[in-house]
């Protein structure tokens, strides 16, 4: 027998965080994906420079999803080296998706515990289907069976070692085993008017403090962190950064990683503008110009992310000064862009509400 259940992995929308990555890959095989991403999805840059999909300082929590994405977390422990593997294939036989930890060296170097979207099966292979990051991209991989069975003990021992981690995972990315399947009772009402939310806190993106009080009442070093429009003013500071060779938090994933982020967020809020247009049946001549200008932003951070990676390559820093050159541009463009969409979008609507 075999089964293999849909997956976004050409047209992932989010490759930059796993635990988004595999949530999304599942959504975007709903009919109601459009109306899900267009509504959601925020991005902000930490004090360490890293980019995250979330809200100010704060990842996007597994129940984010919960309106589209029922989850499940099932107790790991109780399957055996025997009976995991079962386990998985029967969910997919139910149509659910299995989110599961495992050893994802495969057998290639020390155990690297992660992971792993499961979402087929083929007895004939004797093997699980699961996306693997190849060369920066999610591609389809089969895992033998007998791999899942010897390794699962480990997975078991890397858990007992250490029993908050569990905990961890279940508030902040998933639990050590989950599955997920769609709903289809998610109302989508309200999801053009969150997308206008949604590009009217890009436009006003925010440079904050955010401190946390202590015992005695007193105040930690406040850490800042960049929302909306405003993660560009923390991509400068980037590549200030490393051209000045500045050391980065141990935490730090690189220029590429975060110009990547960036680049998704503007092609889901690309998405969002044409949702809009969409929904409310606006007219190329009322907000066309916009949308094919934010292509243009889109474009201009999809360059920035390949200089990046030559970058990497070559550490020619006149690469980071031509991009640093640049950034007022992008930015005034950007909020020039999404500012007029907004306005032009919500001046439609109003005339067609009350003409």
């Amino acid at each position: 027998m075999k089964k293999a259940l849909p997956l976004a992995l050409e047209n992932a929308a989010v490759v930059t965080e796993c635990w988004t990555f595999e949530k999304l890959a599942v959504i975007q095989t709903s009919p109601l994906a459009e109306d899900w991403l267009a509504s959601h999805l925020r991005l902000y840059i930490d004090t360490c420079f890293c980019a995250h999909f979330g809200e100010t300082s704060d990842l996007h929590r597994p129940m984010y999803y919960d309106d589209l994405l029922h989850s499940r977390q099932l107790d790991y422990r109780r399957f055996t080296p025997e009976t995991i593997v079962g386990a998985v294939k029967e969910q997919l036989e139910e149509g659910r998706y299995v989110s599961l930890y495992a050893d994802w060296s495969l057998g290639q170097g020390e155990p690297a515990f992660h992971e792993l979207l499961f979402y087929g099966y083929d007895d004939e292979r004797q093997a699980l289907l699961a996306p693997l990051l190849k060369n920066r991209t999610f591609c389809p991989v089969w895992i033998p069976y007998s791999y899942i069975e010897s390794t699962f003990p480990s997975v078991l021992d890397y858990f007992k070692a250490d029993p908050p981690r569990e905990l961890h995972l279940a508030v902040f990315y998933q639990g050590p085993m989950t599955t997920y399947s769609l709903r289809s009772d998610y109302p989508t009402d309200s999801c053009v008017y969150m997308a206008m939310d949604k590009i009217s806190k890009e436009i006003y993106g925010t440079q904050s403090s955010v401190s946390v009080v202590s015992d005695s009442l007193s105040t930690y070093d406040a850490p800042v962190y960049y929302t909306g429009s405003a993660c560009i003013k923390a991509l400068e500071q980037v590549l200030l950064w490393e051209i000045q060779g500045k050391p980065f938090a141990d935490c730090y994933r690189g220029l590429t990683m975060v110009l990547k982020a960036m680049h998704e967020h503007r092609n889901l809020l690309l998405l969002s503008m044409k949702y809009i247009q969409k929904t409310w049946a606006l007219p190329d001549s009322c907000v066309g110009a916009e949308i094919r200008d934010y292509q243009d932003c889109c474009e201009q951070f999809r360059i920035w992310y390949c200089l990046g990676l030559k970058y990497e390559q070559t550490a020619d820093k006149r690469i980071l000064q031509q991009m640093v050159s640049g950034l007022f541009s992008a930015f005034s463009k950007e909020r020039r862009t999404l500012l007029n969409f907004h306005r032009k979008a919500s001046e439609n609507w109003a005339l067609r509400r009350f003409q």
